[in-house]
Formats: C-alpha cells, sequence, structure tokens
C-alpha cells in the first residue's frame, strides 16, 4: 500500500512522509478499511462510556477539569427489563471485562446488577440483586481499589470487597458464584476471593436487570446461572462461546444482535432479548492468517479495519495513520491521553501527542452517510415524474452498528439533495454567479426567509439602534415533507414505510446507483482528552464536539455539510491551546460553523468559510467565545487571548467572526454575506473590545451588517484598529467607546455610516456606571472617509460635532483624514483600482440607473493603493509602530496609549515610501502589498485580475503566496512575458509581491 499512487490525492497539497522525524516517541499505527476482509471473525461487545444515545454528555459542567462519569441518567447501561433472572440460594454470574484507564482518584461502575442512577455500582439497599462492581483508583475514606460484590437480602446487605488492582485496557474475565454458603470471586479462573455467608442469607426477589451501570469500558459474554459453578467449568468454558440451553443457565449474552442492531440476544432457554438504548455494539476483529490470528495491531501488514479499534489502542507520541476511504463510524472517547498535570486556572499542559491523520495523497473522510442499494421505480408524485425505492434499514443499520429508522440527507454521486421545502430554489452547492447587491434569482442567497428551527447564533448580538432584518415568514414546516416535494433534486423519507422519494436533476433520469443517505448528527464527541491533532481529515456529514480538551489542533482538513436542519453543528467547550489551521468549512446549513466557548489562548489560522447557512437573521458567527477564567471582582479573572489569521468568510448567509477577548485578527476577508440586521464582520461586544486588534483586513460588500463594530450600552476601550478596508457595507466601522487607535482605514460606500467613533453609549474604563462622552481620547488619523463621518476623537473636533455631521476638509487634513463629502470628491478616483459597490448591482440596475453598463469588464479588482498624483500619497502622519518601519514592543507608550500586539514579523508594520506615510491602508510604491484572507496550496489573487483589460502601462503585478506554517526563507521565482516584456526567473523573498514594470 505505502506509495501507492492510485489512491485519490489529499485535500491540501502533497503532504510527506517526514513527520516522524517531528515526532519524539510513539509508533505508527495503520487503520485501512480496505483490511476488513482479512478479519473474517469478529466478536461482538458492548461499549460503554459516559456519552448518552445521542453522543451528548449530560452534566458536563460537573468535574472539571478532570470530569465526572457518575450522574444520573447520564451514563450508559443495558436494560434487562422487569423479564430478568431472579437468582436465589445458588448462582454464578460470568463475563468478559475491558476496563478503560480513566484518570478519577476514585470511580465505581457495575458490571452487572439491579440498580442505576447515582451511586449505582457501590450504595446498595437491603433489595439488591447479586451484583459485581469495580471501584477504581480508590483511596480513603472510600476504601481501596478492587471488586466489590454481594446482594441484599430483604432485611440485610452481603457485600464484600476484594482489594486487588482492575486490570486496565486488556480484556479479562471475571466471575462470582454463591452455593448458598461459600461466595467466591475468581478473576480470569482464579480464585481471588472467598467469603463465607450465613446460613439462610439468600438474595431477594430483585431481577438482575442491568448491564454496565457507569461502566466505562467494554463488556462481553455475560452469563448467568441458577447453578454455583466449579472453579474446573469456569475454566473450561470461559474462553468459548456456549451452546443455547445449557443446564442451569438463566441468561446468556454473547452480544449477538437482531437484524437492525436494537437488541442482543438471551441465548437461553428464556430469550430475554435486550433492548439497546445508550450502550453500543462494537467488534474485534480476528484473522485465519497466521501472521494476524491475535487481530489487528496496526502494523501495515495487520491494520485496524477501524480508526475506534486504533484508538482503543494508541498512547501518548503515536499516529493513527488512516488509508483511503469512507469511515462511516462513532468516535467517542473520554480522557484519551488526559492531562492530569494542571498549571495555572486548571489549564492541562502540553505532552506528546496522539495524531490522527490521513495517509498522504489519499482522501480520508470520516463520513455520516452510509451507501444504500435500492430497487427505484420510477413514480407520479403532484405532476411530476419522480422515482422512488425501499430502503433496506436493517442493512443501514448493519453498516453503523446501530439501529436506523429514519435519514436527515441524502446525495447523489457525492452532489447534495435538498430536502423538500415549501420554496423552489437551485441546489445551494452550486457556486453563485451573484452577490449581496445582485442576489442569483431562484437560489438560497435572494432569500428563503428564516430557519423553520428559529436558529440564531450563541453569540450575544449585543446593542445597537437597527431594526431586525426584514424576511419573508413561510411559517411553520417541515424540511423533507413529501407535500413539498416538486422540484429537481428534492427528497422526502417516509420513516413509517421505508420509502425514498427522489425528484432526479434534470435529465430526469433514474438515480445512480452511487447514493448515500446521512444517517448520523454528531460522530465525533472527545471529552477531557488533550494533546489530539486531527490531520489532512474530510469531515463529512456529521458534526465535532469537543468538551474540556486542551492542545487540540485540527489541520490540513474540511468540514462539508456538518449541520443540516435540525441537527448540530461544530462545537468545543472550555480546553485550552487549540488550534485550527489550514482547514474549510463549507456547506454547513442552520447549525454552528464553528463555536468555541470558553477556550483560552484558541487560535484559527488559514481558515476558509464558504457557501454556509440559508437563512436569515440567524446572525451564525464563526466564534472563540467567552476566552476566560475566574472573577473579575475576587483578582482570580484571566484572559486567553485568541488569534484569527489569514481567514476568509465568504458568499454565506451568515455574519463574520466573534474573536472575543484580547483578540488578535489579521490578514482577515469577509466579503458577500448576505445576513443582516444586528451584527458585523468582526463583532466585539463590550468586554471583548480591550486590548484588542484588527490589522490588514477586508470587510467589502456585506450590505445588512457593519462591517466591524465595537458595540454595547457601555462600550469598550482601547482597540486597535489598523490597515483595513471596508466598502460596501451597512456600516463601515462603528467603534463606540474610547481610548482606541485608528489609523490607515479605508471607509467608502457603506449605506449608513463610513466611520462611526460617537460620544454615546460609554461608562468609563470600567464599562458601568455613569455615561461619559466616548472616543475623546481616541487616536483617529491617515484615513479615507467617503461620505459619512461620525466623529468625537481629537483630530475631529474642529471639523464635526460630537454625534455627526461635518463639513470641514481642513482641520480633518491636518490629522491625514480624507472626507470626500466635504471636498464632493469619490475616493474611487483616488485609488488604484478598487473594488466598487455599483460594479456590484445588475446589469438591468446599472442601465437604470446610468442608462448603460459604465464597465465592460464585470469582474471587480482590489488596488487600494492611492493612484499615481492623488492627494492621499505623502499626507498622513507618522505613527511609531504603525508606519514607521519599527517593530514597537507591545509596552511601548505612545500618547499614552500601547500597541496591543506584536507584530506577526518583523517589518510587518512597513516603513512609508516618499516624504510622509500615504492616508489609507495601502502606500503607493511599496514593494509589499497585503492581500487579506485564505491562503491556498498555490500562489492567487492576482493584482490585476486574470485575463484583466484596459491595465495602465506603468501598473505592477502583484501575488498572494501560498499558505505556509514559516515563511522563513520563503521565495518566489516569477516569469513575465508579453508585448514588450520578457524576463524569467526573477527572485522575490517573502514578503514581498509587488513587481514593478512598464508594459506597452
Amino acid at each position: 500500500m505505502e506509495g501507492s499512487t492510485s489512491r485519490n490525492v489529499s485535500l491540501f497539497g502533497t503532504p510527506t512522509l517526514s513527520r516522524n522525524s517531528e515526532r519524539t516517541s510513539g509508533n505508527d499505527l495503520y487503520v485501512d478499511q480496505a483490511a476488513l476482509s482479512q478479519y473474517p471473525k469478529r466478536d461482538n461487545y458492548l461499549l460503554f462510556d459516559p456519552f448518552d444515545a445521542d453522543i451528548n454528555y449530560p452534566f458536563v459542567m460537573k468535574g472539571y477539569p478532570h470530569g465526572n462519569t457518575i450522574w444520573q441518567s447520564g451514563n450508559d447501561q443495558v436494560d434487562l427489563s422487569a423479564n430478568a433472572p431472579v437468582l436465589s440460594d445458588n448462582f454464578t454470574q460470568e463475563a468478559w471485562v475491558y476496563s478503560d484507564n480513566i484518570t478519577l482518584g476514585y470511580h465505581y461502575r457495575s458490571i452487572m446488577g439491579s440498580e442505576q442512577g447515582v451511586n449505582a455500582a457501590n450504595h446498595w439497599n437491603i433489595d439488591t440483586s447479586p451484583t459485581i462492581s469495580y471501584i477504581k483508583g480508590c483511596c480513603f475514606p472510600f476504601g481501596a481499589e478492587g471488586i466489590s460484590y454481594g446482594f441484599g437480602t430483604g432485611t440485610k446487605k452481603i457485600k464484600f470487597h476484594a482489594s486487588v488492582t482492575i486490570p486496565v485496557k486488556v480484556w479479562h474475565h471475571i466471575a462470582t458464584t454463591f452455593d448458598g454458603t461459600n461466595y467466591i470471586l475468581y478473576m480470569n479462573g482464579e480464585v481471588v476471593d472467598n467469603n463465607t455467608v450465613t446460613a439462610g442469607d439468600t438474595p431477594a426477589a430483585t431481577p438482575v436487570r442491568y448491564i454496565g451501570t457507569d461502566f466505562i469500558g467494554k463488556i462481553d459474554e455475560v452469563r448467568m446461572w441458577s447453578v454455583a459453578r466449579t472453579q474446573a467449568e469456569i475454566q473450561a468454558n470461559m474462553n468459548k462461546t456456549l451452546a443455547d440451553n445449557v443446564t442451569g443457565m438463566e441468561a446468556y449474552y454473547p452480544m449477538a444482535v437482531n437484524n437492525n442492531y436494537s437488541m442482543i440476544i438471551d441465548n437461553s432457554s428464556n430469550a430475554n432479548h435486550a433492548s439497546i438504548t445508550k450502550a453500543e455494539i462494537r467488534s474485534r476483529f480476528f484473522s485465519d492468517n497466521s501472521s494476524c490470528a491475535n487481530g489487528p495491531d496496526g502494523t501495515t501488514s495487520c491494520p485496524y479495519p477501524t480508526i475506534r479499534g486504533a484508538l482503543d489502542d494508541a498512547q501518548p507520541g503515536d499516529r493513527v495513520y488512516i488509508r483511503e476511504g469512507r469511515y462511516s463510524e462513532l468516535l467517542t472517547k473520554w480522557q484519551l491521553n488526559h492531562s492530569i498535570e494542571r498549571v495555572a486556572n486548571q489549564m492541562a499542559i502540553e505532552g506528546p501527542k496522539i495524531t490522527i491523520e490521513g495517509y498522504p495523497n489519499e482522501e480520508v473522510i470520516l463520513d455520516g452517510t452510509v451507501a444504500i442499494n435500492a430497487q427505484w421505480v420510477a413514480y407520479t408524485h403532484n405532476g411530476h415524474n419522480i422515482y422512488k425505492a425501499v430502503l433496506d434499514m436493517d442493512n443501514i443499520s448493519k453498516q453503523i452498528n446501530k439501529p436506523v429508522d429514519n435519514i436527515t440527507g441524502v446525495f447523489v454521486n457525492g452532489r447534495y439533495m435538498i430536502p423538500a421545502m415549501p420554496m423552489n430554489f437551485k441546489n445551494p452547492t452550486d457556486n453563485t454567479t451573484g452577490n449581496p447587491k445582485n442576489r442569483e434569482p431562484g437560489t438560497v442567497w435572494a432569500g428563503i426567509g428564516k430557519s423553520p428551527y428559529s436558529t440564531v447564533s450563541d453569540v450575544d448580538p449585543g446593542e445597537d439602534e437597527d431594526a431586525e432584518e426584514t424576511t419573508t415568514d413561510y411559517g411553520s414546516y417541515v424540511p423533507g415533507d413529501l407535500a413539498n416535494l416538486d422540484n429537481n433534486e428534492e427528497w422526502s423519507f417516509d420513516a413509517a414505510t421505508k420509502t425514498l422519494y427522489l425528484y432526479p436533476s434534470d435529465n430526469n433520469t433514474a438515480p445512480s446507483s452511487n447514493v448515500r443517505v446521512r444517517v448520523r448528527d454528531r460522530f465525533l464527541y472527545f471529552a477531557y482528552s488533550d494533546n489530539i491533532e486531527f490531520k489532512n481529515i474530510h469531515f463529512f456529514a456529521g458534526s465535532v464536539r469537543f468538551w474540556e480538551s486542551s492542545y487540540l489542533t485540527i489541520e490540513d482538513s474540511r468540514f462539508s455539510f456538518s449541520g443540516e436542519m435540525g441537527l448540530h453543528g461544530n462545537k468545543v467547550t472550555f480546553g485550552s491551546h487549540t488550534l485550527v489551521r489550514n482547514t474549510i468549512f463549507e456547506y454547513i446549513n442552520d447549525s454552528a460553523i464553528w463555536s468555541q466557548n470558553r477556550t483560552m489562548f484558541p487560535t484559527m489560522e488559514n481558515v476558509l468559510f464558504r457557501y454556509n447557512d440559508w437563512f436569515k437573521v440567524s446572525y451564525l458567527y464563526g466564534s472563540t467565545n467567552r476566552n476566560y477564567r475566574g472573577k473579575r471582582g475576587d483578582g482570580t479573572f484571566k484572559v486567553g487571548g485568541s488569534v484569527w489569521r489569514y481567514v476568509t468568510i465568504e458568499n454565506s448567509s451568515t455574519a463574520g467572526i466573534y474573536p472575543a477577548m484580547n483578540s488578535l485578527v489579521e490578514y482577515a476577508r469577509f466579503e458577500n454575506l448576505y445576513d443582516g440586521g444586528d451584527g458585523a464582520g468582526i463583532q466585539r461586544n463590550p468586554i471583548s473590545v480591550p486590548i484588542s486588534t484588527t490589522r490588514y483586513s477586508w470587510f467589502i460588500n456585506i450590505p445588512g451588517f457593519n462591517g466591524m463594530r465595537f458595540d454595547g450600552s457601555c462600550s469598550g476601550n482601547n482597540g486597535d484598529v489598523h490597515h483595513v478596508v471596508s466598502a460596501g457595507n451597512r456600516r463601515g466601522f462603528r467603534l463606540k467607546g474610547d481610548y482606541h487607535d485608528v489609523y490607515h482605514v479605508n471607509a467608502y460606500d457603506n449605506a449608513r455610516k463610513d466611520v462611526s467613533m460617537s460620544a454615546q453609549k460609554y461608562c468609563g474604563l470600567d464599562m458601568a456606571y455613569d455615561k461619559e462622552p466616548g472616543n475623546s481620547n481616541s487616536n483617529f488619523y491617515n484615513s479615507i472617509v467617503e461620505t459619512s463621518l461620525v466623529c468625537n476623537t481629537p483630530s475631529c473636533s474642529e471639523a464635526v460635532a460630537p454625534y455627526g455631521g461635518v463639513s470641514n476638509f481642513f482641520p480633518l487634513a491636518k490629522y491625514g483624514i480624507w472626507l470626500g463629502h466635504a471636498l464632493k470628491a469619490d475616493p474611487h478616483f483616488e485609488l488604484a483600482d478598487p473594488w466598487i459597490q455599483n460594479r456590484a448591482r445588475s446589469n438591468d440596475n446599472l442601465t437604470a440607473t446610468f442608462g448603460q453598463n459604465p464597465w465592460s469588464d464585470t469582474n471587480q479588482h482590489y488596488d487600494f493603493r492611492p493612484r499615481k498624483g492623488s492627494y492621499l500619497i505623502d499626507n498622513g502622519l507618522v505613527i511609531p509602530g504603525i508606519n514607521d518601519g519599527e517593530d514597537t514592543n507591545p509596552e511601548h507608550k505612545q500618547e499614552c496609549k500601547f500597541i496591543s500586539h506584536p507584530p506577526l514579523y518583523s517589518g510587518q508594520n512597513r516603513k512609508y515610501v516618499g516624504a510622509a506615510p500615504d492616508i489609507g491602508a495601502y502606500e503607493y510604491g511599496d514593494t509589499v502589498y497585503w492581500i487579506p484572507g485564505f491562503r491556498y496550496p498555490h500562489p492567487s489573487v492576482p493584482i490585476p485580475n486574470n485575463n484583466a483589460v484596459d491595465v495602465p502601462v506603468d501598473y505592477s503585478l502583484v501575488w498572494n503566496y501560498p499558505y505556509k506554517k514559516d515563511y522563513s526563507n520563503t521565495e518566489a521565482t516569477v516569469t513575465v512575458s508579453g508585448p514588450g516584456v520578457n524576463f524569467t526567473n526573477k527572485v522575490f523573498k517573502y514578503p514581498y509581491n509587488v513587481h514593478f514594470q512598464a508594459f506597452e
């Protein structure tokens, strides 16, 4: 397999096998689902963990930071019903057990018994059935670690405890026998405890009803007998699968299942089959091949056929190396590689990683869908020719080892199908030809109203005067209703008849044999799991959840269709030092795209969000919210600042990002966002403004939102903003508060205000109590404002009233503020070739306005440098640490201000060219032209655009570098040829990306 070129390429570039040199220890554990055929022998077992049937982790607030697994109604168990065996004066109980390692100082787990709920495994009563429980990692005052066993007689408790070390992460056999007098405990067929019970003390008539209450691990081969088996009988049969109806057998669960995986089969004559509600059925694999006789071991010759199998064996430093394929697995892990050692604020420490990585040049898909093998029949519905098929739900259940009675998505040849809706629209996965000022008719981008589930962001929208966005109300409806199936690529499913209805694509042919249906909502949940890395994974049609998981990395990956109407989105809660890098989030509808809450020091680097959400006024943000610990009033308050770098959010009906406290946002691009209301491209509520930085970013064509906003009724202070373009938005910059530093911004083509730095809604540095005028201590210099400026800064004091209105250009000019309104001038003509809102409008709109479309080239351009000869050149002020080329220390004081975040690299804040700095976000003649947003594996964003026409002959060529984690010693070799130009292999060193050239 290694080195094969027949498999699909990976998502991002071409990874190499050099990562072994990055790891200080550990092994490669190979996973290959194609190896399933190597293991014809399989043995089912029950898997128990703290997650419920929907893989939520109930009561997760408890037990921070190491977790607690004992909570009412939260844990897995199997209920054998009231018909479970009642054991009397002679009995035997047996099971094979695999106990997961956990780090709690004290934890009890029941193998079998009659109790449930809180403390079921340890706190028994006088009617408790014969029970076997583990006490793990125990200490005073609870007693020693070991195995408790016993029963209630109806009048008293008989309870014994054997102080033994519980085997961890290894299968072992446990049994107890009682003959009316002798009560014996066996492990692996050997006696470990033997006690005498008073004559006449026998179990109460209580069924042994539950298997695995509060258990963490695996249980198999559960047997209950009405006879006391001998040690020889136990030893002779514990490694065998028994025949049915052995004498004295009251219950026997070898974990065989029924056809739809909803019940485990009782092979005794009682046939008391039991429903599986929360526990899961999983399989062990064995082979006839002598080299893999003991099953998978993670080598290339005996790879694991499932990811879960490898994770069960993975140790710190290991890499789980996954070969190509779709893995329709449910991955839940509690305390995987958990960090016991903690530092300040109970944060985990960085340690050896467990890396879960797709093999280089192969596509590895963690998949929430399964294939169906359906016979399609032509069918007429509502006058439309469609197709229907009855699905084999048992076969679907078998594929994911879980009963399935409904589906939540359909894909044909990998293409998304639309659940039948009351309105018709083009497939939302097709790239739109429109934009928010020229919406493509017949698409979700033209508007389909609010979510039928009233989904809204979990980010506080803040406070503003804006009225809620008006939108069409389609009333109450259920997506996928057969009554609404009347358009191409729509589907509906009738769970009662197991029938899937599908309106095919335009060619009206029968559906392909390559049809997959979504059967999972959330397919990955890790809790209290630290130092985990995911690399080169496509997370498809399922969402992920991480709880209190620190030093988590997701890199070189893709999330597609994570959420859907009525389903969960991607969420992270608690933990610290998380990193999402070089990753794409796309086609995620009506749910959280990426939402982090209470995570300290989160980083989002080189991340692309595109084509997400369909609905209005949901305000779905990418967020790293509430990144702090402690309380403000008692001295324990600590912030874990966030970083958002090289991020693009585009072509989505969402808001932008909520980066939270002490955040750095740099090289971020927000463009063509269709949602609207009380939100922004970057939303910063009062607590998240202080010590924040926004630099080198674009907000373009977000007409329903502010470009960026410092918000709140008692707004924040000390926010840094420099080198930012905000054009075509509801407002450009809405910056309430005080002590802000705002330099080198471009604001034009905005509907209400280009720049608003008003005096309103400020309550002082403590953001509480009495109101006082805001922005009276803010700095505002070297900026372009087209029309509307509301400004209470000292630089505006001579020209503008505190709450708006300005007409005097010259008092502003001495602070480097260019106000087009005061000059009756248009910034479009001061800039080289900028984005222009009118160019985004429809041809009909432009023709009606101007008599004809003024542009022969409909493509937008993104050159925001001053045009040759512009007033903007050399008319700004020198700002230390911002435009003088100095790498100012973050604590450097400048006019009672300080710079919140150091440069990304030396020279990032470049020195001006010429006699003085230019006005606006870019410098004329500079050899670096910063381009924000997601960086692809190849050079991108050429300026001028590909196939551009009418380019000035003295124009320069600009490009964006491919993404690299480290740009040290990065070079670009450039060749240019054309009329009058012919040179090759000119070398540019990063970050230089401007080639000046005279053209013919």
